[in-house]
């Protein structure tokens, strides 16, 4: 699959709106947050695995995965209280 995108400028508005997680007390709201914001930039499939990095594309499109998947971790890893960070999984 060709990747169209080649960086994406999140409304710093609309990630406002994304509570910072700060455990099990707001966990729910705060994934229901992110994955509505991805999905509105069509990259909720970051997450859940539907799309995935491919060796065989070629070296722009694996250049734009890498690009897409770093924001949408740096995304999430700033709604995400410091004092949980050690236990968050990057695989």
């Amino acid at each position: 699959m060709a990747l169209s995108i080649s960086e994406v400028k999140f409304d710093t508005n609309l990630i406002s709106c994304i509570p910072i997680l700060t455990g099990q007390d707001n966990y729910n709201i705060q994934r229901l947050q992110i994955q509505t914001t991805l999905s509105v930039y069509s990259m909720w499939e970051f997450v859940d695995g539907t799309l995935t990095y491919s060796a065989q594309a070629d070296a722009a499109d694996q250049l734009r995965w890498k690009l897409l998947d770093k924001q949408v971790l740096g995304l999430m890893a700033s709604t995400i209280n410091d004092s949980l960070f050690m236990h968050v999984n990057y695989k």
